[in-house]
């Protein structure tokens, strides 16, 4: 198992930015080489967005498909609990594929 840290990653205690989601995302890309199991440490990190928190999945999910948390963990526990809430309901809504009914009801 390898350990990627959010804070050096970004080198900030801020992660906020795509841009920053994107340096994380290739940093994971180059550790799953060998599809060995990766955790993202958030220790440190005293803010976090959802805009980094979509950019970060949705590069995760371009990376590994569906079995994404087969090869990545995310170590939360250092976060605050509205973080960890935030990260936990974007996590739950990611990759889910709308239905034709909801797709049908966004046009109403």
């Amino acid at each position: 198992m390898q350990e990627i840290s959010v804070r050096n990653a970004v080198k900030s205690n801020l992660a906020t930015t795509p841009r920053q989601a994107m340096t994380l995302a290739r940093q994971v890309q180059m550790l799953s080489q060998d599809k060995s199991e990766i955790t993202i440490n958030f220790a440190g990190i005293t803010t976090i967005t959802a805009v980094f928190a979509n950019r970060l999945l949705e590069q995760l999910y371009k990376l590994f498909d569906d079995e994404v948390w087969q090869y990545v963990k995310l170590d939360l526990a250092s976060l605050a609990s509205h973080q960890r809430e935030l990260l936990e309901l974007i996590v739950s809504s990611s990759g889910r594929k709308l239905t034709q009914a909801e797709i049908g009801s966004e046009v109403d």
